[in-house]
């Protein structure tokens, strides 16, 4: 016994056997529609590329992907508060794209934590918290070469 699922077929065919008491039997296939019900993204990933925490406002931080079993859906992506949602002001999401909204050279944090929600056409949601790891730049100082500098009276210092 299977479950009818539209994705998985549209229409199925069974063949009904009735057999009376004194063992005539009459047969005849019947061909069973399947309704297409909205059904709800099971899973949302982000695929993180290397983010320098000196990076610039506009920096794409990651990708998202969400999956549906739905063929055709449209699935939007939008930032939301709860269980691992700490860092949500830091980013902001365009399309599938997670960019950073601010700059992150004051953020002293390994990773900062997102809770995405990944929503269909119909209007049903999946979220799911992400870490977005950040890496450090070795910033060089700048080069300073020395000159000969003279003060009062025509001293060096």
């Amino acid at each position: 016994m299977s479950l009818l699922d539209f994705e998985e077929a549209p229409d199925r065919s069974v063949r009904v056997v009735a057999t009376d008491q004194d063992g005539r039997a009459v047969e005849q296939i019947i061909r069973i529609s399947v309704t297409d019900v909205n059904e709800h993204p099971t899973d949302i990933q982000l695929t993180a590329t290397a983010l320098a925490s000196d990076a610039p406002v506009g920096t794409v931080a990651a990708s998202l992907s969400g999956f549906d079993a739905d063929s055709g859906d449209v699935l939007t992506y939008t930032l939301v508060s709860g269980e691992g949602s700490h860092d949500n002001s830091v980013f902001v999401i365009e399309g599938n794209t997670l960019r950073t909204s601010q700059p992150l050279d004051s953020i002293s944090k390994e990773a900062l934590a997102v809770r995405v929600r990944c929503t269909d056409n119909g209007g049903l949601f999946v979220e799911k918290p992400f870490l977005v790891p950040i890496g450090n730049v070795i910033r060089i100082p700048p080069l300073i070469t020395a000159t000969r500098l003279t003060g009062e009276a025509g001293t060096s210092i």
